[in-house]
């Protein structure tokens, strides 16, 4: 005789508006005092909540660094509908949008406090940066090969994807330039201007070489 699968305990439901607080209070820390130096006990006194109140949500530091970075990235997705975007456009006004998401999205205050203090914890907490890279830069690489393959279905045979995956490192590459490293490092960022002359360009380099010959 088999014995019924037992059901998993139901535990009181998270109070959103705390979680909320809590990830603001993470990210104002982790941001001012580096992975490292932050505590839960500082954590829970930034966020008005009790430190059992902390743990109910998060396992620990790592788990909570992990899903602060997670809701960063969910708070600033690209929400507009791709498809939409491709159907509504040309392809180069349609790319040009995505990169402008991209590069504004890399280049935010929160961004790149993330990325300067992910470089500062790295060499002793190397799980942290692993953590950014799957939060961060994997999520636009699928928003960004969505874009290609939506462009390729709309606009055959003017343009072909061998490997959409690979094109959408390619493209992502580009965008980066030598601007972002201004910008991380604070060493003469570059004006809007020159940025969005640079990603028309990207752009128009990016869709020639996926032109199919006529």
């Amino acid at each position: 005789m088999s014995t019924p699968a037992k059901q998993p305990a139901r535990g009181r439901p998270k109070d959103p508006e705390k979680r909320e607080a809590i990830f603001a209070a993470a990210r104002k820390l982790f941001r001012e005092k580096g992975y490292a130096n932050t505590s839960m006990q500082e954590i829970a006194d930034v966020a008005g909540v009790s430190k059992l109140t902390l743990y109910s949500h998060f396992e620990d530091k790592d788990d909570l660094f992990r899903m602060a970075l997670e809701h960063l990235g969910n708070a600033i997705r690209f929400d507009k509908d791709l498809q939409s975007l491709v159907d509504q456009h040309d392809a180069h006004t349609a790319l040009f949008e995505v990169a402008k998401f991209v590069v504004s999205t890399l280049t935010s205050y929160d961004s790149l406090c993330s990325q300067r203090m992910v470089l500062a914890e790295i060499r002793h907490f190397p799980h942290i940066s692993r953590a950014y890279i799957f939060a961060g830069l994997d999520g636009f690489l699928v928003r960004l090969e969505d874009c290609i393959r939506a462009i390729e279905i709309k606009h055959r045979p003017t343009y072909k994807f061998d490997n959409p995956r690979r094109s959408s490192i390619f493209f992502y590459g580009l965008l980066k330039g030598d601007f972002h490293p201004r910008f991380l490092y604070d060493a003469n960022p570059p004006s809007t201007e020159y940025v969005e002359e640079y990603l028309k360009d990207c752009v128009t380099f990016f869709l020639d070489a996926h032109k199919q010959a006529s």
